[in-house]
């Protein structure tokens, strides 16, 4: 809750790398960092954790470059992308199921932000095909089409990642 506090965002600056990590479903699998993320996060929620410890997340606020909500991620940024993935599929798929649209409401914050009046997600990127795909992603219920950004390979595959193993937990 803490990591997507609904008082500020994350930027990604343009010295960080796109988004990298690559999903495999193979346990065996070298690259699929994605589906252990989600593994993790599924096991600690599974065995009723209080905490999970994602790992170091480094930002800096600069006010006098953006805002005072803005949060530049130096370290964490394939974490963070990826978890705020995750709960954007998983306010689509309680929506799909009809569920309380309180509850839907609640977990679109932690995606969602305003600030003096300009909208904003809860990450936010300077490469411009992530950011376009990304601004689309949260922005409707339906995923980008990804003919439309071929640079967010990596991000789209993120998706249908997430999507499926909402579906199947």
């Amino acid at each position: 809750r803490k990591v997507f506090n609904e008082d500020f965002f994350f930027y990604v600056p343009d010295f960080q790398r796109n988004y990298a990590w690559k999903s495999n479903p193979k346990e065996d699998a070298t690259e699929r960092q994605v589906d252990q993320l989600l593994s993790d996060v599924y096991l600690s929620f599974k065995n009723k954790y209080r905490n999970y410890f994602l790992g170091t997340i480094i930002t800096y606020n600069d006010s006098d470059i953006k805002n005072d909500h803005t949060f530049y991620l130096i370290d964490g940024q394939q974490r963070i992308t990826t978890l705020s993935i995750l709960i954007r599929c998983i306010a689509k798929r309680l929506r799909e199921l009809k569920d309380d649209e309180a509850t839907i409401t609640e977990i679109n914050k932690y995606y969602h932000r305003v600030f003096n009046k300009t909208p904003y997600h809860v990450i936010e990127t300077s490469n411009k095909s992530n950011a376009e795909y990304l601004r689309e992603f949260f922005g409707k219920d339906e995923k980008p089409n990804t003919k439309d950004y071929p640079s967010s390979k990596q991000i789209a595959e993120a998706v249908k990642t997430c999507e499926n193993f909402i579906k199947t937990k």
